[in-house]
């Protein structure tokens, strides 16, 4: 979650919209937390702590989804990569993307890159990913004593290449993605399913390949 979102750099809002209907993913996390020297020591690279589904402190996605959820007309989903949403068909949108991915909907992302691009995770869940890949950012069991992980999402390492970072710069040269400027927030506008189909592509071919890892 953390190593391919890149929690902390720059803006972290995002949004994904499907024709006249809207869905914005709401991570019911903090931002990325400051790591301590004790912390780097033991390898750990990014630290964020769970927050109650109700709660209204700020959270890791930014200003703009933490107000839009909090509309009267705005529907909330459940779970870790909660989606709320407003508009047609919004009780579909909160149960996640797969609605949005089945019909061609569109990905709006403001002031940050594919890194923040949720429903990039339906192509690891379909496909997998290799435990080698998994096992480089897992926390050893001691980290774990101290941080629980019902409390804390906790990684603690990073691949040798930006695996994310691959998929986007493919899908620029593609021409999949438009780019734009709002204020002072570099944009990216482009179907959702082609650019999640393109990582489901290289998970399928070539995933070691992918995170700069050797079979």
């Amino acid at each position: 979650m953390l190593r391919r979102r890149r929690c902390g750099a720059g803006s972290i809002d995002g949004c994904d919209w499907s024709g006249g209907r809207f869905g914005h993913v709401g991570l019911p996390v903090t931002a990325p937390l400051p790591l301590s020297e004790a912390d780097k020591s033991r390898g750990i690279v990014a630290k964020v702590r769970f927050l109650p589904p109700e709660s209204n402190e700020r959270t890791g996605m930014g200003i703009v989804s933490d107000t839009f959820k909090q509309r009267p007309d705005v529907l909330v989903g459940t779970g870790l990569h909660r989606t709320c949403a407003w508009g047609n068909h919004a009780a579909i949108h909160a149960q996640g993307y797969q609605y949005l991915l089945d019909h061609d909907g569109y990905a709006l992302l403001l002031g940050v890159d594919i890194h923040r691009l949720t429903s990039m995770h339906y192509a690891e869940a379909k496909v997998g990913l290799p435990q080698a890949v998994r096992d480089i950012f897992t926390a050893s069991p001691d980290i774990l004593l101290d941080y629980p992980p019902d409390q804390w999402y906790i990684e603690a390492g990073l691949p040798p290449e930006d695996a994310w970072g691959k998929i986007q710069a493919e899908a620029d040269r593609r021409g999949y993605i438009r780019h734009r400027r709002i204020g002072n927030a570099n944009c990216l506008f482009f179907k959702a399913q082609d650019v999640v189909q393109l990582y489901e592509e290289a998970l399928k071919t070539d995933p070691f390949g992918l995170y700069g890892l050797v079979k």
